[in-house]
């Protein structure tokens, strides 16, 4: 986790997420970050946080988190930043909610967050504010549970999936790498087919019912 830096922590990407992050790490620490991000002009200033970098090849020294909100983005990214050997770190904002495994390198969770005993949170994951991840669970990298959201005692969740805001995982399941859980959704049976559910309990959509709606959910 998060511990005493010589540098600032870089984070790339300036959007409400990487935003959202800078903020919560201000208020903890003290110290704030500074951004990269490739499509903002090396100089400019986003909520009082300096962008500094506009790639990773320039980031040098300083401890990363990569806070793109897309999955895809996000993995394409940390990956390419341990092609270049740069320094992951990763950001708990409440460590007295935070009761699993140290998180891996470039996730964080995020405030009101409950991590609860024995969960295992792997690289690049999102714990979104006010989530739950009960005693047990195992997150997959690059996965985000979304605001509001539980994940009840030790359910899987796979690599790549997106748990919409306030869904529910009941205790026990499986839920395969690249699925999509929409907002309010709850899952009452393991699912090993990738794909975007919803309802209560989750069914999974038609592959042609709003689509681009469900996967806008992953951006």
């Amino acid at each position: 986790m998060l511990a005493a830096e010589s540098r600032p922590i870089c984070l790339f990407g300036a959007g409400g997420h990487g935003r959202g992050i800078a903020a919560q790490i201000t208020r903890v620490t003290g110290r704030a970050p500074v951004f990269a991000d490739e499509a903002l002009a090396v100089g400019t200033d986003v909520d009082g946080t300096p962008v500094l970098f506009s790639s990773l090849a320039e980031i040098g020294d300083h401890p990363l988190i990569v806070t793109v909100g897309s999955s895809a983005r996000r993995r394409a990214l940390q990956e390419g930043a341990v092609s270049l050997g740069l320094g992951l770190t990763s950001f708990v904002a409440e460590a007295g909610r935070y009761f699993g495994h140290p998180p891996g390198p470039g996730s964080v969770v995020l405030a009101g967050a409950i991590v609860n005993a024995d969960a295992e949170i792997a690289e690049g994951v999102i714990i979104n504010s006010g989530a739950i991840v009960e005693h047990g669970c195992r997150i997959g990298a690059y996965s985000h549970v979304g605001p509001g959201a539980v994940i009840a005692g030790e359910a899987v969740i796979g690599a790549d999936v997106w748990v919409g805001a306030n869904a529910t995982v009941l205790q026990g399941l499986r839920i395969c790498s690249g699925v999509t859980i929409g907002a309010g959704a709850v899952v009452t049976g393991t699912i090993d087919s990738p794909g975007v559910y919803i309802g209560q309990p989750a069914r999974r959509m038609d592959s042609g019912a709003a689509v681009s709606g469900a996967e806008g959910m992953r951006e």
